[in-house]
């Protein structure tokens, strides 16, 4: 009986070595096997994120370019007001049937957000595409604002100019591109009458304005016809300007447009207000090319 029960436990003994050796197994098994899938599943991960990323480069080279601030655009369009009067336009029938003197027609070329449109027309072609049509309407404050009446300015019909001006040998030479000689005419394109050299002292030379009574010139900068009505030391102008007529002068700041409208016997009024100050614009826009 001894002997048996010895048996019998070495044969227990020996099947539980077998179960843990085969449990092991098992274990190392199962552990190597979540080893690869883990490997394999980072694997996986990584190929997905580089075709996502792939897939999102090719739509971006596919997608449709759309006009962006700094872009450089054509467009073509028609400006309106509210009434239907068309004021511009870079298409040539259409101005030609408004009756609008331009001297060519071309698409209107700019770069988006530089200020070389007004600030509707910048802003409302942002995220539009070639061949897109678009109409917009633009009110006063993003377009040439509104009437400032400060900017309507008063100006006498009589100017003086002086029979005899002054000018120095050194800028004579440089504004004429020419030796003075005494007895000289000289024609410019600043003045519609021409100039001659009455005298020459040290380093001034003497230059007599050319005019007569009753003569009538255009004066630099005017639309109007001007007439000399007296001749002394200095010479009287009159101005005849009429409603309507533009002006143009030079300022610190640049040349400045104006429309004279009003006229009274000694003086007249000129608004040098954008033509457009005050208005609504309507504008039918086409992009035609994105340029950048």
């Amino acid at each position: 009986m001894v002997k048996k029960t010895k048996q019998k436990n070495k044969v227990e003994s020996s099947h539980e070595q077998k179960e843990n050796i085969e449990s092991i197994v098992h274990e190392t098994k199962n552990e190597h096997s979540k080893r690869f899938n883990k490997k394999h599943y980072g694997y996986l991960a990584v190929g997905v994120v580089v075709i996502v990323v792939l897939l999102a480069l090719l739509y971006a080279q596919l997608e449709t370019p759309k006009v962006k601030v700094g872009s450089i655009i054509k467009v073509d369009y028609v400006g309106s007001l509210e009434d239907g009067t068309v004021f511009d336009t870079s298409i040539k029938e259409i101005g030609e049937k408004a009756g609008l003197k331009r001297p060519q027609y071309d698409s209107f070329q700019f770069q988006v957000g530089s200020g070389q449109a007004i600030q509707g027309f910048d802003q409302g072609v942002v995220g539009m595409v070639v061949g897109e049509k678009k109409t917009l309407t633009i009110t006063p404050d993003k377009a040439y604002g509104n009437q400032d009446p400060n900017k309507i300015l008063k100006a006498n019909r009589e100017i003086f100019i002086q029979h005899i001006t002054q000018i120095s040998t050194e800028n004579f030479k440089n504004f004429f591109k020419a030796d003075p000689v005494v007895g000289k005419e000289i024609t410019t394109q600043e003045l519609p009458w021409k100039l001659k050299i009455q005298k020459i002292e040290n380093s001034t030379i003497y230059l007599e304005n050319l005019l007569t009574n009753g003569q009538k010139v255009v004066l630099p900068g005017t639309s109007w016809e001007s007439q000399i009505n007296s001749i002394g030391e200095s010479i009287k102008i009159i101005q005849n300007p009429k409603i309507g007529d533009l002006l143009s002068f030079p300022t610190a700041q640049g040349s400045v447009m104006g429309t004279i409208v009003k006229v009274d016997g000694t003086s007249f009024s000129m608004n040098t207000n954008h033509p457009l100050a005050g208005k609504t614009l309507m504008f039918e826009i086409t992009v035609r090319e994105i340029k950048q």
